[in-house]
């Protein structure tokens, strides 16, 4: 039925082409929120102040820093932040948004994090968790202790697939899912 819609074999095919254009023009919007994502928290994994207060596991002392650092970029972005800390082996340190649930080990289902506090590099995508499909970016925190580079945990800024979606225009269109390789 939807396609005797089209007259010819060329409308067809021109509206397929336009149909993979909006496609590649919505993964890259979630390739550059991701992107974004992953930006900020690379800037929060750089901060001395977060890095001496996860090394001391101050959740109180990361849950402020972070609030601070949250107002000003709250101002100049579209979409709720939302920040999450993890010790070695993808243990939820403190979610920023819900500091009362912590200690739970994420390790079975969040890859990201177990992929970059392997490889002590950062990654950005989108995946499923606790709260959902979220357009992420993850960083490792590092120390640097004596001359070595070692991972004490790692940050993740994410901003949830469903506001993303309703804030883009193309985006709401389409339902396809980026991962970034």
């Amino acid at each position: 039925f939807f396609w005797s819609y089209f007259e010819s074999t060329k409308e067809k095919e021109l509206f397929i082409e336009h149909k993979f254009r909006d496609m590649e023009d919505e993964v890259k919007t979630l390739d550059e929120v991701a992107q974004i994502a992953a930006q900020d928290a690379i800037l929060i994994s750089l901060n001395q102040d977060i890095i001496k207060a996860l090394k001391k596991r101050d959740r109180k002392r990361l849950l402020e820093l972070t609030n601070n650092f949250l107002k000003s970029l709250q101002k100049t972005f579209p979409y709720r932040y939302y920040v999450h800390y993890h010790l070695p082996g993808a243990i939820s340190l403190l979610r920023c948004w819900k500091p009362e649930k912590y200690g739970d080990d994420i390790s079975s289902f969040r890859k990201m994090v177990v992929w970059v506090q392997k490889t002590g590099e950062p990654t950005w995508g989108i995946e499923l968790g606790r709260v959902g499909l979220a357009v992420r970016g993850v960083a490792p925190i590092i120390d640097k202790e004596k001359g070595k580079r070692v991972v004490i945990g790692s940050v993740e800024v994410f901003f949830d697939l469903g506001e993303v979606l309703k804030f883009g225009s193309n985006l709401s269109s389409h339902k396809g899912i980026y991962f970034r390789p």
